[in-house]
């Protein structure tokens, strides 16, 4: 495995870790069966990018039970597991801060160019000062990229779309553009 999954019970931690923050007395039979896929679908990053379609047709759900019950999994603990996407699981995480707009903003829109570091591309066309644009970009690269990763409490990596780094400053992995 990985070294997301080093700890022998990890699997087993993260699937405890999220049945504990459920009201399972409020849950059907259909849902439980639901939420155990959805957690064992995750991947190394505590993504969920199976589609809530093909999750119904693996269970023989209905889409719209699936789709609300993922719903409910992207509010748990860590913030940002079961995004179906980095672009997700940073957007979960600047809900409710206080430059939110701007922030999805720039995630959903600019994250290459945050990458590329164009700040002047950015802030013409967000019509924000560069200072802000280089303070907003400051807090996206300061969120995790990985929900696994603030499960074994480990320091995320820095946030660049394409690249994680580890603390050290070395590349661990690119994923693909």
């Amino acid at each position: 495995m990985g070294e997301i999954y080093e700890a022998d019970d990890t699997e087993q931690s993260v699937e405890h870790m999220i049945m504990m923050q459920l009201p399972w007395k409020t849950l059907t039979e259909e849902q439980h069966r639901i939420v155990k896929f959805c957690i064992h679908s995750l991947d190394q990053n505590g993504y969920l990018t199976v589609p809530p379609s093909e999750i119904a047709e693996a269970l023989k759900a209905e889409v719209s039970e699936v789709e609300y019950i993922v719903s409910r999994l992207k509010e748990l603990e860590p913030v940002g597991i079961f995004a179906s996407s980095l672009e997700e699981c940073l957007v979960l995480q600047v809900l409710g801060m206080e430059q939110e707009a701007a922030l999805c903003t720039i995630i959903r829109n600019h994250l290459q160019d945050v990458a590329d570091g164009k700040v002047s591309t950015i802030s013409r066309r967000l019509k924000l000062s560069s200072v802000e644009v280089r303070k907003l970009i400051h807090v996206i690269r300061n969120l995790e990229s990985q929900a696994f990763k603030r499960l074994r409490g480990r320091p995320g990596p820095v946030c660049v779309p394409g690249y994680h780094f580890e603390l050290s400053g070395r590349p661990v992995d690119r994923e693909p553009q």
